[in-house]
């Protein structure tokens, strides 16, 4: 809980990092691909997310799902908690790929995943497990 609780804290940090960004400096924004699969292949794993990504059609979307999962969208940042439902761990990886060159490129398991990346800001790609 405590962790879920500073994955929160961290995702409304990078929400305000969004909302900082200078109008006249205008960077291209990122193909990014989100995978979500299970940490022990062959098997289903039920998950819920928060996944926000700074672009003109893309709200806060809260979702529950199965693995496996992709989600694509072209935007100026991304930032997502993931979290298990069930006991097997889950696998996330954040791709990135901006002006036909990779950007961002990060993996990480576990039972609780938090992952961002601000092209506006300049700042790299991260994930990190709970």
């Amino acid at each position: 809980m405590k962790a879920m609780l500073l994955a929160t804290a961290l995702l409304c940090v990078l929400v305000g990092g969004f909302a900082q960004a200078a109008d006249d400096a205008r960077p291209l924004p990122t193909s990014y691909v989100i995978r979500v699969a299970s940490a022990m292949p062959g098997t289903e794993v039920k998950f819920d997310a928060a996944i926000l990504f700074r672009s003109s059609e893309a709200p806060l979307q809260r979702i529950t799902r199965k693995t496996p999962f992709e989600l694509r969208s072209e935007a100026l940042a991304a930032s997502a908690m993931f979290r298990s439902l069930g006991s097997t761990d889950i696998r996330v990886e954040l791709r990135g790929i901006q002006d036909g060159k990779e950007r961002t490129s990060s993996t990480a398991t576990g039972r609780a995943i938090v992952l961002g990346d601000n092209v506006v800001q300049n700042e790299s790609g991260f994930i990190t497990n709970f």
